[in-house]
């Protein structure tokens, strides 16, 4: 529970301190056991206070951490999980490609959809809400904690909107 309270600290620190639509790139406010590589570049460890900006591959391993905020959004990635910061990013938007792991997401409200997650089967399209992302071998998921998210299978190209208390899942 300390180290819950610590973490939301450390956090609502930095996001208070940042707008999203200024910060091109996303501060690592907790960093354990996670490693940054650009392009074909090798991994290094990724260092709290660091800036993560467009084109990068985010992995954490067995028992770490990862959480990086950018005005009020933050990404949580839980052990053995991989994203990439999307280069180039969607005009007006943020694109992120998970392709493995438990990845949480607080994203921002806004007038339109600006937020985007997508798996190697699922796409997640919000304007601003709490969900986590679920990606591995066997599907993806996405699970809606507050607001409502777009999920759509990137085989078939049919979405479903997924609200608060649900989840939206692919398999393959």
């Amino acid at each position: 529970l300390f180290s819950l309270i610590a973490l939301l600290a450390v956090v609502g620190l930095f996001a208070s301190n940042l707008r999203a639509s200024q910060s091109p790139g996303w501060g690592v406010v907790v960093a354990t056991n996670a490693f940054v590589a650009h392009g074909e570049g090798a991994d290094v460890p990724v260092a709290i206070g660091a800036t993560i900006g467009q084109g990068a591959r985010i992995a954490t391993k067995a028992g770490g951490a990862l959480v990086l905020t950018r005005g009020e959004d933050l990404v949580t990635m839980a052990e053995n999980s991989q994203i990439t910061i999307a280069d180039p990013q969607p005009l007006n938007a943020t694109l992120i490609q998970q392709a493995t792991g438990d990845v949480r997401y607080h994203v921002t409200k806004g007038p339109a959809p600006h937020f985007e997650v997508d798996t190697p089967l699922l796409a997640t399209v919000v304007k601003g809400t709490t969900f986590r992302v679920t990606s591995g071998i066997g599907g993806s998921s996405v699970t809606v904690s507050e607001g409502r998210v777009v999920a759509k299978d990137r085989r078939s190209d049919k979405s479903a909107s997924v609200g608060a208390g649900e989840t939206g899942s692919v398999d393959t």
